[in-house]
């Protein structure tokens, strides 16, 4: 008897679910509850921001002229290449890829389009989601055997409350709701957080903005070529009606708009009580057994909640592992062991200095995870050229902002790629020659 199980979300995380669920003789039927009326997620292009027409959040994020800060190389499915020929690929491209791979696998029957899932909670040995067809406001309640959480985590803006903050005169808004740069022509724009968002708009805004504060404490930003209306300033200590005083006493100029780049809180507003889960400092979702499986009821899977990854490899990893896991192909350990090796971890990580809201943060722990994840589940690993291309793209990006986007890369073989487009010198990387041409 094949297993039900509820989807929530068709973007990058939920579509990789719905592939693997729907494969001949899977063991598996679904449904897939999606807010809008298409696939893609985050990764849907809208001018719109704020509220939709049924006065939902606008979940998008992307602004106009965002290219991927990985290399294609290192955002594709197993199995399903991107065919575009450059590396850094735009926005409108990754949504592309999504629709191909859609289109591909057949996925679209599966999924109901405008259903809001208002609820989630587990009924006995079943699931009870209700769920809200939008246009014509009618709710409905279905019970599934598992459930699998893909609603992303660039939804709910992380808004740093600033002292005075409430007393500014000018605009103050998210990189949630950035679109393009036109709209702030000769504005003086603070720009708060130096992740990869604010990075990537203080360089986009540069062309249009007269003047911009570029706050954060990172001193190797400060090695990289920025265009020369941008000055790079400390922490914000304290807003005034039309300026900023820094955490070192000195102060900006004017400013007509405070720009926060300051990340996003992982929201699950649909989750009981009963699911047992909770969300420490908005930023960690907790109990789950390797950034997976709520170890209080483990027909519950979360998907791509790691960041500074390989997010879409990274995804297929985590999916086929959770199904395993309800069919029984992997054993999961008892439930006090899963709570012993999280607590485990979370010891780990504190004495290692990493703050609680960066939990699920992998960047040098990406590697062992992964190849962790496909050890027990029996995966095919990732090839090791995947991940040097990886550690060389950080690499580029540390040194050359401005232009690492420009690489091409050229695979070779499993351990090997060649990358044009950059002036830089050979490399290697463990026992893996990397070749790179010019």
């Amino acid at each position: 008897m094949n297993m039900h199980v509820a989807v929530i979300g068709a973007g990058a995380a939920g579509l990789c679910a719905t592939r693997h669920l729907t494969a001949h003789n899977s063991g598996f039927t679904c449904v897939v509850y999606e807010q809008t009326n298409c696939i893609g997620g985050t990764w849907v292009y809208t001018e719109n921001t704020g509220k939709d027409e049924y006065g939902l959040p606008i979940y998008s994020a992307i602004y106009k002229n965002l290219r991927t800060n990985l290399g294609k190389e290192n955002m594709e499915f197993p199995g399903f290449p991107f065919l575009n020929s450059k590396s850094f690929v735009t926005a409108a491209e990754v949504l592309q890829y999504l629709q191909d791979y859609t289109n591909h696998y057949n996925l679209k029957e599966n999924i109901k389009f405008l259903h809001h899932v208002k609820y989630v909670c587990p009924k006995a040995d079943k699931w009870e989601i209700t769920s809200v067809h939008l246009p014509d406001n009618k709710e409905f309640i279905e019970k599934f055997d598992a459930v699998i959480v893909g609603n992303g985590h660039h939804n709910e803006p992380d808004m740093v409350d600033f002292p005075g903050i409430s007393d500014f005169r000018g605009k103050v808004m998210h990189s949630h709701s950035y679109r393009m740069p036109e709209p702030f022509t000769n504005k003086a724009v603070l720009i708060c957080g130096a992740g990869p968002s604010g990075i990537d708009i203080t360089y986009d805004l540069a062309s249009s903005a007269s003047k911009i504060y570029f706050s954060h404490r990172s001193q190797e930003l400060k090695l990289n070529e920025f265009p020369k209306n941008v000055e790079h300033v400390p922490v914000v200590h304290v807003v005034k009606e039309d300026h900023v005083i820094f955490e070192d006493g000195s102060k900006s100029g004017y400013i007509d708009v405070i720009l926060l780049c300051t990340g996003y809180k992982y929201a699950l507003p649909f989750l009981a009580p009963e699911c047992g889960i909770t969300i420490i400092e908005s930023k960690f979702i907790q109990p789950l057994y390797k950034h997976i499986v709520n170890i209080n009821q483990p027909t519950m899977g979360f998907i791509a909640l790691p960041f500074r990854t390989l997010l879409l490899p990274l995804i297929d990893h985590q999916v086929r592992y959770f199904l395993k896991t309800l069919t029984g192909e992997v054993e999961l350990p008892t439930q006090e062991d899963m709570f012993a090796e999280l607590a485990q971890e979370i010891q780990s990580k504190k004495e290692q200095g990493v703050p609680i809201r960066k939990y699920h943060e992998l960047k040098a722990n990406m590697k062992p995870y992964m190849e962790g994840l496909a050890d027990v589940a029996k995966l095919e690993q990732l090839p090791p050229v995947v991940y040097n291309i990886y550690q060389v793209t950080t690499s580029f990006r540390e040194k050359n902002l401005k232009n690492y986007r420009n690489a091409v890369f050229h695979i070779v073989d499993n351990n090997n790629f060649t990358v044009t487009g950059l002036e830089i010198e050979e490399h290697k990387e463990g026992h893996s020659t990397i070749q790179l041409d010019t």
